[in-house]
């Protein structure tokens, strides 16, 4: 493996894994972000937020929940995004050999009908490669979530402290 895919890799697991602990560490205080919610094309779509980064990051991850409403299964496809030169659907899983938290572009999030699913810390997330600019709290960006039948819908994503959720994470 290359020497620089290697450290990437090392890279993005690390602030993955320092921003579930303070995802963790957060769970029992309040949270200063309101719960902000979009219903459009029978899709429900939560609190999309950020963490925000140090000034010249390259990678940076989005969370959110997602109930489909539709009356049918569905797939989240695609995420586009203008604060990054990639956006891409990730999953984290532990490698069942080494037993290390891993992370993985998937090539679609599956919806069943009637279902919400979470992107958060531990499970799924939208990851953002080779960033424009680094995330501030308190700005915010647009991001397009397209899915398996035709549905886009955009949201905006708010960039939050490391460790704070909105409170339909509590």
């Amino acid at each position: 493996m290359n020497k620089k895919i290697f450290f990437l890799i090392l890279f993005l697991i690390l602030i993955l894994i320092g921003g579930y602990y303070l995802y963790k560490k957060s769970k029992s205080q309040e949270s200063s972000i309101p719960e902000i919610s979009y219903i459009e094309e029978n899709f429900k779509i939560t609190s999309p937020y950020a963490f925000a980064t140090i000034p010249n990051a390259k990678t940076a991850a989005a969370f959110l929940t997602i109930k489909n409403l539709t009356g049918q299964d569905d797939a989240l496809i695609e995420v586009q995004s203008n604060i990054a030169e990639i956006a891409e659907i990730h999953q984290n899983y532990v490698d069942s050999d080494s037993g290390t938290m891993m992370m993985r572009k998937i090539k679609k999030l599956n919806l069943p009908n009637g279902s919400e699913t979470s992107l958060d810390p531990k499970k799924y997330h939208i990851m953002f490669i080779n960033l424009k600019d680094g995330l501030k709290v308190g700005d915010n960006f647009p991001l397009t979530l397209v899915f398996e039948n035709g549905a886009e819908k955009t949201v905006t994503v708010d960039i939050v402290t490391p460790g704070i959720t909105p409170h339909s994470q509590h």
